[in-house]
């Protein structure tokens, strides 16, 4: 048990050490599913469990103090610590997520009321009230990752399907300059669609972001959009492949085409070999395509249309 304890303390510096370089270094890239990408952001939960930890026992003149005044302190110095991270990350590339610090601060109280002695100070009956609440917070911070398992998995059972919006969490996969919502009136199959409201922006539109991406194997890329005015409305559709991403999202290393959709349901069917040969001077990788995006540039108004029913064909 003495070497136990003995080989606990350096085990958590190099813990400790490996979160502060995964901080800067590594984690999700935008070919990695939404589950991992999520799952990433929680580690901040660990690396501030930890590191508040190291600190309560290193600071002798802390870890003699109350509880209370520990989780000020403790707290206080995680939300500086964690912004001053969030602002380092964006000076060094990476996206800076202030939601982040919530997560921090987490850590930290997982840290004081469930690993350090000191918790033992306050009556069992508060104790254990604090505690459910630290455990209620720590169950909200994972059910964004449940949802995207749910979703990955309502995704893998109906491809070549790639959007009917019949799922429950079908919605987090989309993002956009509009407000998009689920919509119970009107569906080309099934009984949803999503309802796309564009706005007068340069550009404006929905893009699925979440997706099995390996198309190879099939003919057609396929949707259809319900245009409920009596004027037509022209939309361009977006293809594009992780290489894309990566090298400069040039216009012309991508697939584009303009479509005009005409009042009421429109069902557009687009040839992989179309998308494959796009891209100049290269063959866009049907095995990793990574956006698929429609929306529409400059309008003079504001229109509604609903998409449903993406699919892969052969």
């Amino acid at each position: 048990m003495g070497t136990v304890a003995n080989l606990r303390q350096p085990l958590l510096v190099i813990f400790a050490i490996v979160c502060a370089i995964l901080m800067f270094f590594g984690g999700a890239d935008l070919v990695h599913m939404r589950s991992f990408k999520r799952a990433w952001d929680l580690g901040h939960i660990a690396a501030f469990a930890v590191w508040s930890l190291l600190l309560l026992r290193g600071w002798r003149r802390l870890a003699t103090m109350g509880v209370v005044t520990q989780v000020v302190v403790v707290v206080l110095l995680t939300t500086g610590v964690g912004g001053a991270v969030e602002i380092a990350q964006g000076a060094v590339g990476r996206y800076p997520g202030w939601a982040d610090v919530e997560h921090d601060i987490l850590g930290s109280l997982l840290a004081i009321f469930f690993l350090f002695p000191s918790r033992l100070q306050l009556h069992l009956g508060w104790r254990r009230m604090v505690q459910v609440a630290i455990l209620g917070w720590l169950l909200l911070a994972l059910a964004p990752v449940a949802r995207a398992l749910v979703d990955e998995w309502d995704m893998t059972r109906a491809f070549p399907v790639l959007a009917d919006f019949e799922a429950p969490f079908e919605l987090e996969r989309w993002s956009g300059n509009a407000r998009l919502s689920i919509d119970h009136s009107i569906a080309a199959s099934g009984r949803a669609s999503l309802c796309i409201d564009l706005n007068t922006a340069r550009y404006s539109g929905a893009s699925l972001n979440y997706f099995p991406g390996d198309w190879r194997g099939w003919q057609w890329i396929a949707f259809s959009v319900y245009n409920p005015d009596p004027q037509p409305i022209r939309l361009v559709c977006k293809i594009n492949d992780h290489q894309h991403d990566i090298s400069g999202c040039r216009y012309a290393d991508r697939f584009n085409r303009t479509f005009e959709m005409h009042s009421g349901w429109n069902r557009i069917r687009i040839p992989l070999e179309a998308v494959a040969t796009a891209p100049q001077g290269r063959r866009m990788d049907l095995s990793r395509i990574s956006e698929f995006n429609l929306f529409a540039v400059e309008l003079p108004q504001s229109r509604q249309i609903f998409l449903d029913w993406l699919a892969l064909e052969s």
